[in-house]
């Protein structure tokens, strides 16, 4: 850990730290329910004000409180719309969603998630740890995807045959 503050209190978090070599600038996010739209709005004005260096890897985490990939509603839509903002200052993409990362009523759905420089999704896949009495959230962590098979990367021939415009080659 090199440093660690908070951004808002008590919803967002920025821990700067290194592992192995490179350095890694990590936002943790809690868009609660009922404040999801208003957070973003201090986040992204901070954002204007602090960049991580060129050399640093940048990483938004957290629960975004709308269903991910795709928003079901159209509040859900202007989130997403909103959180791509965020993305956009950071130069981040989602990296591969795990099925669901909250149990419970009325129903699982993924909330959860991890954005990273896009490729990221290339060397890493996002692993759902849950922790069953501390909470109806997954702990997401992102191991590497290793390079002896055993996980099939993103980028796999069938993933990139499947694009649209792809002419199979």
């Amino acid at each position: 850990l090199l440093s660690q503050s908070t951004v808002i209190p008590g919803y967002c978090n920025l821990v700067h730290a290194r592992l192995d070599d490179p350095q890694y600038w990590i936002l943790n996010l809690y868009l609660a329910p009922s404040l999801r739209a208003s957070l973003l709005t201090p986040l992204l004005s901070w954002l204007t004000h602090h960049q991580p260096p060129a050399f640093v890897v940048p990483i938004l985490a957290g629960d975004f409180n709308y269903h991910l990939p795709q928003p079901r509603t159209p509040a859900e839509e202007e989130l997403a719309r909103r959180v791509a903002d965020l993305f956009d200052v950071l130069h981040l993409s989602w990296l591969p969603h795990p099925d669901h990362t909250r149990r419970g009523a009325p129903h699982s759905a993924t909330l959860d998630g991890i954005a990273g420089p896009p490729a990221m999704s290339i060397t890493s896949r996002l692993s759902p740890t849950w922790l069953t009495g501390l909470s109806d959230h997954a702990a997401l962590s992102l191991p590497p995807v290793k390079a002896n098979g055993s996980s099939v990367p993103p980028c796999a021939p069938p993933a990139v045959q499947a694009l649209p415009g792809s002419d199979g080659r």
